[in-house]
Parts: C-alpha cells; sequence; structure tokens
C-alpha cells in the first residue's frame, strides 16, 4: 500500500495564488467570472485573500458582482477556509449578520 503524499499548505496555496493572478484553475464555464488574491501580497502566511464573483448570466443576479473575504488557517486545505460575502446575500447558507458562508447540511 502506497504511502499518501501531503502537498504542504505552504505550497497548496502558492500554486492556487499563481492560478489567480494568471486567470488560470478555474473550470469552464465559470472562467473570466471568479477572480482571487491576497489582501496583501507581503502576507507570508497567505491567510487572508479577496475574491470576486459575477453573477450567473442570463439569470437575476447576471447584472452583480459579489466580493468575498476568504480566511485560510493552518487546516487548510483539510479543512475548508471561512468565506465571507461582502455583499447582502440573502441565502439560507450565509449568516446574514456576518456574512460568513456555511455548507448545508
Amino acid at each position: 500500500m502506497a504511502d499518501k503524499v501531503v502537498v504542504p499548505r505552504s505550497f497548496k496555496l502558492l500554486d492556487e495564488l499563481e492560478q489567480g493572478e494568471k486567470g488560470q484553475g478555474i473550470p469552464h464555464p465559470h472562467a473570466g467570472f471568479i477572480s482571487f488574491g491576497l489582501v496583501d501580497s507581503s502576507d507570508m502566511t497567505l491567510s487572508a485573500w479577496n475574491a470576486s464573483i459575477i453573477g450567473p448570466q442570463n439569470t437575476n443576479l447576471g447584472d452583480r458582482i459579489f466580493s468575498l473575504s476568504v480566511i485560510t488557517n493552518e487546516t487548510y486545505p483539510e479543512k475548508a477556509p471561512r468565506v465571507f460575502f461582502k455583499n447582502k446575500m440573502n441565502m439560507p447558507c450565509v449568516n446574514q449578520t456576518t456574512g460568513e458562508f456555511s455548507k448545508l447540511e
């Protein structure tokens, strides 16, 4: 049985940052509608990110741009980052006070 190779957190985040800066890593048909990057380019922990999502085209959300804050900690990528919508979102998976996204169970 082969041992599982664990990629260090910083390597994974650096790869994701590079893909985001180059506009890569977003699958079709979402390419061009999602962007992301570090809040502070000198953040050596790679923990605070900003993201933008353009709403799905040809829907009532298609003319909106959603801004998000993404916080990774030492448990990433084993556990999902914390994601906060900066825009007001009326969705059951978004805390109406904090804007934090929570997975629907």
